[in-house]
């Protein structure tokens, strides 16, 4: 030890003998820093893709369920575009002793990947239109695109209209960060 002491005060430097073990070992401790900083990065934006997916999820599921009891339909009808159930519409009659003949209606549907859920419209008791699309309705905002084996439907026996059953809810979510794509599916089914 004090052979490389007094090397030091005489400022003589290193051999080379002592150069390269001292570079191997620091090549070495740099690497292993790096990897365990790599992986810790790339576990925290896999994590942070993952806790967003079941957030969006989460909250597209919410806004559908809330909107189903705060509008608290008397029946509800398949929404279909092509032969292919996109959503639901829920409607109710504000004044059943009235006979005005109009219903309210909320349209909750999912297109190009996103999920609307529609404005409140009046329209007349006879109508047996079962699919509509309105450029007002709302789109809920979400950074990830539902698949499209996401679906909104009634569990079916037939009838155009239902006035109780089971709603089942499918969300495919998928989301590409630094080109890497992370999906989630949530499905659920509740009554109305």
């Amino acid at each position: 030890m004090r052979k490389f002491v007094n090397r030091l005060r005489r400022q003589d430097g290193f051999t080379l003998v002592e150069m390269i073990p001292t570079l191997l070992l620091v090549a070495m401790v740099m690497t292993m820093v790096y990897g365990v900083a790599h992986f810790g990065m790339r576990s925290y934006n896999q994590i942070k893709v993952e806790n967003s997916l079941r957030d969006e999820g989460d909250i597209l599921m919410s806004s559908i369920i809330t909107e189903l009891y705060t509008f608290s339909p008397d029946r509800v009808r398949q929404l279909t575009v092509n032969g292919k159930n996109i959503g639901i519409r829920l409607e109710r009659d504000p004044a059943i002793t009235s006979g005005t003949g109009t219903i309210e209606a909320l349209n909750i549907y999912m297109q190009a990947g996103s999920l609307y859920i529609g404005d409140l419209q009046s329209i007349s008791s006879s109508s047996t239109v079962t699919s509509i699309v309105l450029p007002k309705d709302q789109v809920r905002a979400v950074q990830s695109q539902l698949g499209d084996s996401s679906f909104i439907q009634i569990q079916s026996d037939g009838r155009t209209v239902y006035n109780s059953g089971i709603i089942q809810i499918k969300l495919a979510l998928a989301q590409t960060v630094q080109g890497q794509s992370k999906s989630l599916v949530l499905e659920s089914n509740f009554g109305f």
